[in-house]
């Protein structure tokens, strides 16, 4: 799975993470309350929100077996950071999309 955040203003690459990963990072975060639509992406004003539940959550609560702790991390500082304005979810089977 792949998310892209906006090409336009300063483009930055992609972050790729299974979609396993992913799933884990949203039942984290909805757990603390915030649920936002992420089913084809998060927009500006859903995604540094959720990299920093998602950050509280990992910290705060307990990991899903299974789950990368350091993915998670990762996924949540992009959030903050070059996906603050928002990114689309790409689920292709793409060479590149496999991690």
């Amino acid at each position: 799975m792949t998310l892209v955040p906006p090409s336009w203003g300063a483009p930055s690459k992609p972050f790729v993470l299974e979609e396993r990963q992913w799933q884990y990072g949203v039942q984290l975060v909805e757990r603390s309350g915030f649920r936002p639509n992420s089913f084809s992406g998060l927009s500006r004003g859903d995604a540094a929100p959720f990299g920093r539940a998602l950050r509280t959550a990992l910290s705060q609560q307990e990991v899903p077996a299974g789950a990368d702790p350091g993915v998670l991390g990762a996924l949540a500082t992009f959030l903050v950071g070059p996906g603050a304005a928002g990114v689309t979810l790409s689920k292709g089977y793409k060479r590149w999309d496999r991690t």
